[in-house]
């Protein structure tokens, strides 16, 4: 099971630290982040997080990050009648959401290690509240056991939504174990999991008390974790977690099943090559601090999904599967 704990080992404190995502820009920005990736897919999906990000505006008073939704009590069907009066201010109406046939989410993976000397040569501003450097990887990115990483997520919804995170013990033969819900949890940015145009979800938060995951099981054929995402326009009926992950009754293990059988789709998926390896900005810091909101000129997920959604799935409901694999 991924696991927040802190660690008292010099072998663990080898890593950790915080982040969000990067990508390539648009000529606009090409001095900044050259865009040099061959992939006519990704540079397209680019554009569409950009012109995205150019409709959003800078947090005020009422900032995303400071708006926190109790617990998750309905999931309205996608033939629901509109929303109730005793529906929280923000929350998106269903109804009134684009319910596009394609849906992208970016997804930045971080893996972390303990900061340097030299890596605080002439990058003191960055690193001055922060032990850890976290440097871009891949999605099948192969870790090992004592790797302690990061997520960060974008999902380019102009009216706001709500993201899910639910873990799963991952075995060398393709089995998997019983699912936990990670995200929504009072112990992950203190149960802050809205999501929207610019704003990006660091998991777990530089903030937390234990700001990073690290993979751990008793089992011998332990492979990793397998994530799966939810983005849904409004909140669900999953109980937000006080403490460590919750694990899922069997009531929401079956609700679980037909949210993958109807809110899953064709996934494609595009990495930013160029900027593998690259370090958090001060600009990701401030935006996942809830500080700003991610611009055209700021970094782009290291990784996008596309998912093509099922024509059952007429609500915008966004659902993918995410493995982090260890090394056996």
């Amino acid at each position: 099971m991924i696991s927040l704990r802190n660690s008292v080992t010099a072998r663990t404190l080898t890593l950790t630290a915080l982040l969000l995502s990067l990508g390539g820009l648009t000529a606009l920005t090409a001095p900044m982040w050259q865009d040099d990736e061959q992939d006519v897919e990704r540079r397209l999906w680019n554009k569409k997080f950009l012109a995205a990000r150019a409709k959003a505006k800078s947090p005020s008073g009422t900032s995303p990050t400071q708006s926190q939704p109790p617990a998750a009590t309905t999931q309205p069907p996608a033939q629901s009648q509109p929303a109730q009066p005793r529906e929280q201010p923000g929350v998106p109406v269903a109804e009134g959401d684009e319910a596009p046939a394609e849906q992208l989410i970016g997804i930045t993976f971080w893996r972390l290690r303990e900061a340097t000397a030299r890596d605080l040569n002439g990058e003191k501003r960055l690193l001055l509240q922060q032990k850890y450097i976290a440097g871009r990887v891949a999605a099948e990115t192969t870790f090992k056991r004592d790797d302690l990483v990061r997520l960060s997520i974008e999902a380019p919804r102009a009216n706001g939504a709500y993201l899910y995170v639910i873990d799963r013990e991952l075995y060398a033969d393709g089995a998997i174990g019983s699912p936990h819900l990670i995200l929504p949890s009072r112990t992950v940015r203190n149960g802050d999991h809205e999501v929207g145009v610019g704003k990006v979800l660091d998991l777990p938060a530089s903030t937390d008390n234990i700001p990073y995951f690290s993979f751990s099981s008793d089992r011998a054929d332990y492979a990793g974790e397998q994530l799966t995402i939810i983005i849904s326009p409004r909140p669900l009926n999953l109980p937000r977690s006080e403490g460590a992950p919750a694990p899922l009754n069997q009531e929401q293990v079956e609700q679980l099943r037909n949210w993958e059988r109807d809110w899953s789709g064709v996934v494609e998926r595009r990495e930013a090559k160029s900027q593998l390896g690259a370090k958090r900005t001060v600009v990701e810091r401030d935006a996942s601090e809830g500080e700003r909101l991610l611009t055209q000129r700021d970094p782009l997920p290291q990784t996008i999904y596309r998912v093509k959604t099922q024509p059952a799935n007429p609500g915008g409901y966004l659902l993918i599967t995410v493995p982090l694999r260890i090394a056996q």
